[in-house]
């Protein structure tokens, strides 16, 4: 037997934690429930659904965010990681190897939320005691050299990693075929 209510209600805690904590606002995700036509011929079903509801600084109270233009890209970045995470949090509770992947996530985020951002996703992966074997493997720009230095949990750019902890950087430029532009541009300068 499964408990749905249970779930959904661990769902609801463990994304609230991480969305306060990414936007530092108040933030909610409230079941609903939506009726949707599946099958033309046939009734609308009902489809249970979440929505986020969130702090707004002109108006008091929670307000309900029903469409992306309600939210800024940084907040969606967040609300998405917040929900993958949370998901993770009730699905993989004693993960054996899960994994969050992440491709760029500094990219749509303003400057002044990289830190947080990266202090959650470093903390994410790090997990607890029972919670030792989950990985975040995310891609950054190399012009991204803020994200990548926090990821790390470096204090600036230019600090240097420890080698003990220098494997888990991988350059995938050593990896991947080079892209004819870049061979072009090479060729040009030779």
């Amino acid at each position: 037997k499964i408990d749905i209510e249970g779930i959904q209600k661990k769902l609801h805690q463990r994304f609230v934690l991480y969305a306060r904590a990414f936007l530092t606002e108040d933030v909610d995700l409230v079941l609903d429930s939506r009726k949707v036509l599946l099958v033309t011929g046939y009734g609308r079903v009902n489809i249970p659904s979440f929505r986020v509801e969130m702090a707004s600084p002109a108006n008091p109270g929670l307000i309900q965010r029903d469409t992306m233009e309600t939210v800024s890209e940084s907040q969606k970045e967040f609300l998405d990681l917040a929900f993958r995470m949370a998901l993770m949090d009730v699905i993989a509770p004693n993960p054996s190897g899960a994994m969050l992947v992440i491709e760029t996530p500094e990219a749509s985020l303003d400057a002044i939320f990289i830190q947080r951002a990266a202090q959650m996703l470093r903390e994410f992966g790090a997990g607890n005691a029972a919670q030792k074997n989950r990985t975040v493997l995310t891609t950054s720009n190399l012009t991204g050299a803020k994200m990548i230095s926090a990821l790390l949990g470096l204090k600036k750019p230019q600090d240097k990693l420890a080698k003990k902890d220098r494997s888990r950087v991988i350059n995938l430029l050593d990896y991947a075929a080079a892209p004819a532009s870049l061979n072009a541009a090479c060729w040009a300068f030779n």
